[in-house]
C-alpha cells in the first residue's frame, strides 16, 4: 500500500461521506503545570493543527476541536473496551477514538435531536 499525505486522506474521506464529513481534533493547550516542559519546544502540535486548519478550510470541512477532558473525561477505557473500539497498546488512537466518540455522542446526537431527526 502506498503512504499517503495527511490531505489526500482527509480528500478521500471527504468524497466517500459527502457533505456530513467533519474532522474531530483535540485542541492544544499549554496548561500552567506544562510551561517549563514547553520552553524552547518546537510546537509541532500546534503547526499540525495549523496545517488541518488549512486542509479542512481549502476543502470547506468542518473542523471541531475539543479540550483533552471532553473526550477522554467521558470515554474512559471502560467504555471503549465495552463499545468494542478499544485499541490495545495505541495510546494516541484511543485518544482519537474518544473524541470521535464524545463528538457523535453529544454533537450529532445534539443536532439530530434539535431537528427531529431530519438533516
Amino acid at each position: 500500500m502506498a503512504a499517503i499525505t495527511v490531505r489526500e486522506y482527509i480528500e478521500h474521506y471527504h468524497r466517500n461521506a459527502g457533505p456530513l464529513a467533519t474532522v474531530v481534533i483535540e485542541d492544544y493547550r499549554v496548561y500552567s503545570w506544562k510551561t517549563k516542559d514547553h520552553a524552547w519546544a518546537g510546537l509541532h502540535t500546534p503547526r499540525l493543527i495549523g496545517a488541518l486548519e488549512l486542509i479542512c478550510y481549502d476543502l470547506g470541512l468542518l473542523l471541531v476541536k475539543q479540550t483533552a477532558q471532553q473526550g477522554k473525561g467521558f470515554c474512559t477505557d471502560d467504555k471503549l473496551k465495552s463499545w468494542g473500539v478499544y485499541q490495545e497498546g495505541k495510546q494516541h488512537a484511543r485518544d482519537a477514538i474518544r473524541h470521535a466518540c464524545y463528538y457523535l455522542l453529544f454533537r450529532v446526537a445534539q443536532v439530530h435531536i434539535s431537528t427531529g431527526g431530519k438533516s
